[in-house]
């Protein structure tokens, strides 16, 4: 479309909306504490929204630029003009009316009433951010409990057909009794990983569940004080990541335990101070090395570490961005990890000591499939098969890597996209169920489909 097309539409829309305008109370005072997150990154306006009449207002600008829309003032009318790639939304100062145009339809102007008028204060125009976002095809959700306003934008994510999600495991009761794994008991259950009998581990609030057979048990680990947090296997044996615990002068300790074939008794590997340091993710690569991610207070520097379990000897590899969180390897020498801060994926590979990116871009959060894919949140990932998964926020995807160990392909497999920040996981189409999110969700991917925890309702579930 040209300009002068989208000028005259402009102009249009402007007409249309300008009419007798209303009276309408100017706030006291903004609200303070209210957060604006656009596609997870937070934005720093001038001038706080507040809340008005139970809707929250914005700032125009700052919102609209966050969302790379073009904004056009039209002094005479006070009417603002907002436009991204599809569509043009105006509103007017007091006016309760907002219009809509679809670029590349016939021109035709929808209109919708808004609770709150748009309005100027401390020198700049506010407007309602759910009726902006909305028409402009974004997501919009609200914490009350945290004051945040969650805007997921730009979203183009293409499911595999035919997936569903299901229980695997788990009755939805929290406690710790074993049995058939579809009434078993889940506290919490968080890390996951599958041996290579097909023997399933889970951390279960620091408990070790397993479940073969199609039923459960639980490892008692010995000494009893040693508590799981990750879990992960290379192929049967058991490699832990143990929560904090403390010696008789009160120091606190966590670090790895290796159990063969399962067994309850642990082998300790690596032992460190928690007092300075913590570690937030660690993966087995297929030559048995330990990759682990550390965060060192005492110089605020993450890096990613090797661990070998045969002679307990470990490198410092690499420095890593602090948004580093997650991380996993294939079998020729590449590390994936994971920025869940700034939406990246990079790839450090163990024979040239190079570190570089994989996918997506830095600070350029948003779903996106496709061979030039971008993500949201990558919280766990996952090598299995030449493909890498990505649970990215509470979205699992796939990534398909090539012969140049680039990514050719991006799909999704499970999980809506979505901007409520409490959404409630319903078993059904993989497309429309919407995972609930959590940190401590985790995920395995074996020949029986992709086996998530579920954290939030004390379940296992299967993608496939």
């Amino acid at each position: 479309m040209t300009g002068k097309r989208i000028i005259k539409m402009l102009v249009a829309v402007a007409m249309l909306i300008s009419l007798a305008l209303p009276a309408f109370a100017i706030p006291a005072r903004a609200a303070a504490g209210i957060t604006i997150l656009v596609n997870n990154q937070k934005i720093y306006p001038d001038v706080p929204p507040f809340v008005l009449n139970g809707r929250t207002l914005v700032p125009m600008r700052a919102i609209a630029e966050a969302m790379g829309c073009e904004v056009y003032w039209v002094q005479e009318t006070n009417v603002v003009n907002i436009k991204n790639e599809t569509t043009i939304v105006s509103m007017q100062i007091g006016n309760f009316t907002q219009s809509v145009q679809k670029i590349n339809g016939d021109g035709e102007v929808t209109t919708n009433k808004m609770d709150v008028a748009p309005m100027t204060y401390q020198d700049r125009v506010f407007i309602p951010a759910r009726a902006l976002c909305e028409a402009l095809g974004a997501l919009v959700g609200w914490d009350a409990g945290s004051q945040t306003i969650y805007i997921v934008y730009n979203t183009s994510v293409d499911y595999v057909s035919g997936l569903t999600v299901s229980t695997f495991a788990g009755a939805g009761v929290r406690g710790s009794d074993d049995g058939v794994a579809a009434s078993m008991d889940f506290i919490s259950p968080e890390s996951i990983d599958i041996a290579d009998d097909g023997t399933i581990y889970v951390a279960d609030s620091g408990l070790i569940r397993k479940i073969s057979g199609g039923r459960s048990s639980t490892i008692e680990l010995s000494p009893s004080y040693y508590t799981a947090d990750i879990i992960r296997c290379y192929k049967n044996d058991v490699y832990i990541l143990t929560g904090e615990f403390q010696n008789d002068k009160g120091v606190r300790y966590y670090g790895f335990l290796k159990l063969s074939g399962g067994d309850s008794s642990a082998q300790g590997l690596f032992i460190t101070d928690a007092t300075y340091s913590r570690i937030p993710d660690f993966c087995v690569a297929p030559d048995g090395m330990i990759y682990f991610i550390q965060y060192n207070a005492g110089v605020d520097q993450t890096y990613l570490n090797r661990l070998n379990p045969n002679t307990l000897a470990m490198d410092a590899l690499t420095d890593l961005d602090g948004g580093v969180t997650c991380l996993t390897a294939d079998g020729s020498g590449n590390i994936y990890l994971g920025n869940s801060v700034k939406g990246s994926i990079y790839r450090y590979n163990v024979n040239d000591n190079h570190l570089r990116l994989f996918a997506g871009v830095d600070g350029k959060t948003k779903f996106v499939d496709g061979p030039n894919p971008f993500f949201y949140e990558p919280r766990k990932l996952k090598y299995v098969g030449g493909a890498l998964y990505v649970l990215d926020y509470n979205v699992i995807r796939k990534i398909t890597i090539d012969s140049s160990v680039m990514p050719s392909d991006c799909i999704s497999m499970a999980g809506k996209v979505t901007a409520d920040p409490f959404p409630v996981t319903v078993n059904g189409i993989a497309s429309e169920t919407m995972l609930a999110p959590s940190y401590l969700m985790d995920f395995a991917v074996s020949g029986g489909g992709i086996i998530m925890t579920d954290p939030k309702n004390a379940v296992l579930r299967v993608v496939k």
